[in-house]
Parts: structure tokens; C-alpha cells; sequence
């Protein structure tokens, strides 16, 4: 028998981060989202008629634009922040808002 071990570079270090980082969360979400969204795409097209549907799709993409470059700001700040890497979307709240309170929003809204 050959067993096969996959090292990663947390595993080599011997440091182990339990539960997800901001960026994980960030990636299910999104996937959820979109996932959601080609599933019920053929039905409120429907529904809707092709005029409406397409309107709807390019009345949203500026702020589908506008949330990428908020992440994208939001990336550029945490990379900057002195100190420890955030693991979770509140202590980036926490980094880039600043406070306790902007924190305790994030925690509520997403989880």
C-alpha cells in the first residue's frame, strides 16, 4: 500500500486556522449567489418577458461593478493594515470601518 500525504503550507508550518477567512466567506457567497442566480434565471425570464429581463440585467451591472470595486478596495486596505491578517468579515469591518459597532453590523448582516 502507498500512502499518500498532500502537505500544505499550513501543515507544514504546523499553524492551523480553524473555521474560514473573510476571503472564503467572501468566495461562498458569491457562489451562492450566482448559483442561485443561473438556476432561476429561465423562470423570471419568463416570467418577466425578455424586455424586462434584459433591462433588469443591465440596469444592475453598475452595481454589480460598483460591489467589485469596493472588494477590491477593501483587499487594498486589509493588505495594508498593520498587524494580523482579519479571519472573519467583522474584523475586516472592524479593520477598514473602524470601531466595534461597524463590526457588529457585518455579524449581524452575514451571519
Amino acid at each position: 500500500k502507498i500512502a499518500l500525504e498532500t502537505a500544505t503550507p499550513a501543515a507544514m508550518t504546523g499553524s492551523f486556522h480553524h473555521g474560514s477567512t473573510w476571503q472564503g466567506t467572501s468566495w461562498i457567497m458569491l457562489t451562492d449567489v450566482v448559483g442561485t442566480s443561473v438556476l432561476t434565471f429561465a423562470g423570471v425570464a419568463r416570467q418577466l418577458g425578455w424586455v424586462l429581463t434584459i433591462s433588469f440585467i443591465i440596469g444592475l451591472a453598475p452595481v454589480a461593478v460598483y460591489t467589485a470595486l469596493l472588494m477590491s478596495r477593501t483587499s487594498n486596505i486589509l493588505a495594508k493594515a498593520p498587524g494580523a491578517r482579519p479571519a472573519t468579515m467583522g474584523e475586516a469591518a472592524r479593520i477598514t470601518l473602524g470601531g466595534d459597532r461597524a463590526a457588529g453590523m457585518v455579524y449581524f448582516a452575514v451571519y
